[in-house]
């Protein structure tokens, strides 16, 4: 994204920490936070309050630098979506925790729609030929944050799922 604008994107909140490149003027405070265990979301926010322009770029062209299985993926992508639950959970007050649960039964539906979104007409196919494994892993993720959600309810899971 870009940081010397003062428009804010209210798609900023769409923007994975792995999939983003920050400017270098940032990226020690984004590490800061990380290491405190915020996650992007989080750091999005605040660099969008600070004036940063956040934004999506389609035409840009991600590479994977780790080997994974379908199923050591969905089990990395369970833990974090438990332990994203968790946090956001224990930090922010007030926030109803089984509604919380609830709606992450339907966040696998809510991202994939998302995903095909942003694939758009011109990458159609591509996105069509990996729908199922991107479903199975929004849905590991989905499991983590309602195992995640059901914890902070008193309700004990083993976060290896």
């Amino acid at each position: 994204f870009d940081c010397g604008r003062t428009d804010a994107s209210d798609g900023a909140a769409l923007l994975t920490g792995a999939n983003v490149a920050y400017a270098r003027s940032v990226v020690g405070d984004v590490a800061t936070w990380a290491l405190h265990g915020e996650w992007e979301n989080v750091a999005h926010q605040r660099l969008a309050a600070r004036g940063a322009r956040l934004r999506f770029v389609p035409d840009a062209r991600i590479l994977q630098n780790k080997q994974y299985g379908l199923a050591s993926f969905c089990r990395d992508r369970y833990r974090h979506g438990f332990a994203y639950a968790r946090k956001r959970l224990a930090e922010e007050r007030g926030i109803n925790r089984w509604v919380q649960l609830i709606k992450s039964v339907v966040l696998p539906l809510v991202l994939t729609w998302r995903v095909a979104g942003a694939a758009g007409r011109r990458d159609s196919w591509s996105f069509m030929r990996a729908l199922p494994a991107t479903f199975v892993v929004l849905g590991a993720w989905s499991l983590g944050e309602a195992a995640g959600s059901l914890e902070r309810l008193g309700v004990s899971l083993a976060q290896d799922g």
